[in-house]
């Protein structure tokens, strides 16, 4: 046997023994899914009932002839999503000083993400669902991830708690937990069989195995149990999933085997994997894809109960209590009653004398020996008395316990409460909320380290960014080298509400430091202007780097068509000719050219140049043309002055003087005054 048959035979054992690996860790991953359905089963039951609570579908209570539900229930949940309803600001932090615009970079590049629209973004919108879902069952799961196939692209997306698993006795914290997973990931046969990360062996052998009935029946199971929320709602998706080709609902599943994490992807009634390999393959930092977040938590339970469990009890009597009333003040109106059959001989008629106006009906005394008041008997259902104050005192101990004032829910404050008192209160509720949000935003401090990790594992090509500069919003990109950091990345999670709440506070000092300071000669003037604006008027620095910009360079078109430039440049596209240019789009992109010159490489620079060489005429005449309607513009103003004062200027005197011209930057760094006008 020769060397390339001994390798062979070599690779082929290694082939063999990583394919018998990955089928005994997907064997153990079907198995922990099956020990954790189990466990979850209580929570799928409990969870059902507070859904169809809040949806207003519950069940008849016996002998109960109403069944109206009163929205208290969802009603209180809409109120705590609004409390938690906060915008998370997350800021990157360099811990090393040469980190600095590296970090400044990528701070960039998350603003920019969470500002898109896509369908793999929209993070103010999951942020909502997550929230909703977390103040429903208690505790909530984002995932965050990125690919790179065909091009880089960041995924934010909400994992519903029914089908979410992890290790039932793995703690608090879902890091430590031995396993985790996620039902439900739909994959098309077509998106099986072009995906380059699927083991193609593997997917024919489960389209082979999905055309037995014994398959589709099994899989039926799972959504009578896991479609609940569409049932409840009246909604049939088992039968209306037509979506023209064979569709999978797989199991995505992470697992410690030997010491290290592995990813499975794989169909749990047939028990066959479409991937499966290490965790660090796939993400470098070894981290799970999932962070989660509890309003209650605890250090030895993942699945603690959360608001609903404390409501839902309390509502459900509230709507028992109220139709109880309802059927108590119906027996009183139409109470049943008992007759002498021998002195009322048509009783279909003394039925209709209920309800019918002026009817006469037959009634035989028998000679005058019976009377009317001893032949029929009501009997009369008894007032229920102080419902309405066990609803109000319920409800009241209700919304104390659980920060659910009058106040918060947008209704008329209690005619009793003091305006100091509803302060507290108000501050009160605050304060709790605080420390139950606080495990929402160390899940976002969370996501923000995963989206870090995506760039460096995903992110090949340079990254078009805007970052704010001295002079304002500046064009950057954001490179490779940019994300190997000397020191390691901070994370700082920023409560705007907690923010607001402390500034509010010392912003009656600052206002009356600025007007003892108005006059001051001894202090940066502009500095203090800036102050004023942010302290006073909370505007963005952006917005008040445009306020003291008094040279016109931030001319709102020219910088966006000297930005889009820029992109196109940094993209290897050619931009178009901006015929409207100005002294402010060519330095724009002038002081980008000899920032990043180093950074552009040789080729980028000299097109840069060259693109600013082609718009210099331009420029420059249209500076000219600027300028002088800027100088009739002004001696047309002073002429409406002057004829005011009553001192217009004679016929025949010489005109205003124009403004002076600005002078263009030259693609070197030198200026070219424009010609005398």
């Amino acid at each position: 046997m020769n060397d390339t048959e001994l390798q062979s035979d070599i690779d082929s054992v290694d082939i063999e023994r990583k394919s018998d690996v990955r089928d005994e860790i997907t064997r153990i991953a079907v198995r922990q899914l099956g020990i954790s359905n189990k466990y979850k089963e209580p929570l799928l039951t409990k969870w059902k009932l507070y859904e169809e609570l809040k949806a207003g579908v519950v069940k008849r209570k016996l002998r109960s002839q109403f069944n109206v539900v009163l929205p208290v229930f969802s009603g209180m949940l809409d109120t705590l999503a609004a409390d938690f309803d906060e915008p998370i600001e997350l800021r990157f932090k360099n811990k090393h000083p040469s980190d600095y615009f590296k970090v400044k970079r990528i701070q960039a590049a998350w603003d920019i993400e969470k500002a898109k629209y896509s369908r793999e973004a929209r993070w103010d919108f999951k942020a909502r669902v997550d929230k909703s879902l977390n103040i429903l069952h208690g505790r909530s799961v984002l995932k965050e991830y990125a690919f790179s196939d065909p091009k880089y692209t960041n995924v934010i997306d909400n994992t519903d708690p029914l089908y979410f698993h992890s290790q039932p006795q793995g703690g608090g914290l879902l890091e430590n937990h031995l396993f985790a997973g996620e039902e439900g990931i739909l994959r098309t046969e077509s998106q099986l069989t072009t995906g380059k990360q699927y083991n193609q062996e593997q997917v024919a052998e489960l389209l082979r195995r999905a055309r037995s009935t014994d398959y589709l029946s099994e899989t039926t199971e799972w959504n009578r149990e896991k479609l609940q929320r569409f049932q409840v709602l009246g909604l049939d998706p088992e039968n209306n999933s037509y979506v023209g080709e064979m569709t999978f609902n797989l199991v995505e599943w992470i697992l410690t085997h030997r010491g290290s994490r592995w990813y499975t992807l794989f169909d749990p009634w047939t028990g066959i994997w479409v991937r499966c390999e290490k965790l660090k393959d796939i993400f470098s930092k070894d981290l799970y894809p999932w962070t989660s977040w509890a309003t209650h938590e605890d250090n030895k339970v993942f699945w603690t109960p959360g608001y609903a469990d404390i409501i839902y009890p309390v509502a459900d009597a509230i709507v028992t209590l109220y139709n109880q009333e309802l059927t108590n003040r119906e027996k009183q109106n139409f109470n049943p009653r008992a007759y002498d059959k021998d002195t009322w001989p048509d009783v279909a008629k003394l039925d209709e004398a209920q309800y019918r106006p002026d009817a006469l009906v037959p009634f035989d005394s028998k000679g005058g020996t019976r009377q009317i008041a001893n032949s029929i008997y009501s009997f009369n259902a008894p007032e229920l008395q102080g419902t309405i104050n066990l609803l109000n005192w319920t409800t009241g101990a209700l919304e104390k316990e659980t920060g659910v004032s009058d106040i918060s829910q947008g209704v008329a404050m209690n005619a009793s409460k003091k305006v100091n008192v509803a302060y507290m209160e108000q501050a009160a509720i605050a304060k709790r909320l605080g420390l139950k949000s606080q495990s929402y935003t160390e899940c976002w401090g969370e996501v923000g380290v995963r989206f870090v990790q995506g760039l460096k594992d995903h992110m090949s090509k340079e990254m078009y960014i805007e970052v704010l500069g001295d002079e304002g919003i500046e064009p950057d990109v954001l490179t490779r080298d940019d994300l190997d950091l000397r020191g390691e990345l901070g994370v700082e999670i920023i409560s705007s509400t907690a923010q607001k709440s402390e500034s509010e506070k010392k912003k009656q000092g600052r206002i009356k430091m600025y007007e003892l300071l108005a006059q001051s000669q001894n202090i940066n003037s502009e500095m203090r202007d800036a102050g004023i604006m942010k302290d006073v008027g909370e505007l963005p620095e952006s917005t008040i780097k445009l306020f003291l910009d008094t040279k016109n360079y931030s001319a709102r078109e020219s910088v966006a068509k000297a930005h889009i430039a820029i992109q196109e440049i940094l993209a290897d596209e050619k931009p178009e000719m901006n015929y409207a240019a100005d002294a402010a789009f060519l330095k724009i992109i002038l002081d980008y050219a000899m920032e990043h010159r180093n950074k552009l490489g040789k080729s980028k620079f000299k097109e840069m140049t060259l693109y600013l060489s082609k718009h210099a005429q331009l420029a420059m005449k249209n500076g000219q043309m600027n300028g002088k309607a800027r100088g009739e513009q002004n001696a047309r103003m002073a002429m409406q002055n002057a004829a005011q004062r009553g001192s217009v200027a004679p016929a025949g005197a010489a005109p205003m003087p124009t403004a002076a011209p600005t002078a263009i930057p030259s693609p070197m760094g030198q200026q070219q005054p424009e010609a005398v006008q």
